[in-house]
């Protein structure tokens, strides 16, 4: 979160703006379900080609074998991280002049204080739930529709989904 702009004085009291050591879980974000054949850097790449305030990004390493990999990282410009909550948003497509806050979606505009009013509403039909939440009907078409595309793609080839592996079964003695 950059501090540049904060003020040095309030009510003619001189502070001390001090930095967090690390951005709070609220600014993180994750990719998941990334196919094994990709690498880390690559990812990574990727990641901060969209992104150009992704940061610390890492694999999640879990304690046991996965046959895709996860990947967390950080948004360190607010209005980047903001403008994430619509389906389908593309940074390089995207009109807002300004970031919106993620409950209120009110504008967040720079050098004014954000007074949110907690009442939550949805970035794709203005309704009363968090802009991904699957009580939202355009949220859970997208991902009918997705999931459909999907299966379209494995029943023609396009893509391969992968076969759960038989386990071992454990030996009785």
């Amino acid at each position: 979160i950059s501090t540049d702009k904060w003020p040095s004085q309030i009510n003619n009291i001189n502070i001390t703006v001090i930095k967090p050591k690390f951005i709070p879980d609220s600014f993180a974000l994750v990719v998941r379900y990334v196919p094994l054949q990709y690498n880390d850097e690559y990812v990574k790449e990727e990641i901060e080609r969209n992104l150009q305030s992704a940061e610390n990004v890492r694999h999640i390493q879990y304690h046991f074998q996965r046959r895709t990999n996860d990947f967390r990282f950080i948004v360190k410009d607010l209005r980047e991280y903001n403008s994430t909550l619509k389906l389908g948003h593309m940074r390089d497509k995207c009109d807002l002049v300004h970031p919106r806050c993620r409950i209120c979606l009110n504008n967040l505009i720079d050098g004014q204080t954000h007074d949110c009013s907690n009442v939550v509403r949805c970035a794709q039909c203005d309704g009363h739930h968090h802009s991904l939440s699957n009580e939202c009907e355009k949220v859970a078409e997208y991902r009918f529709k997705l999931k459909e595309q999907v299966n379209n793609a494995i029943s023609t080839g396009k893509l391969h989904r992968l076969v759960p592996q038989d386990r071992a079964q454990p030996m009785q003695f």
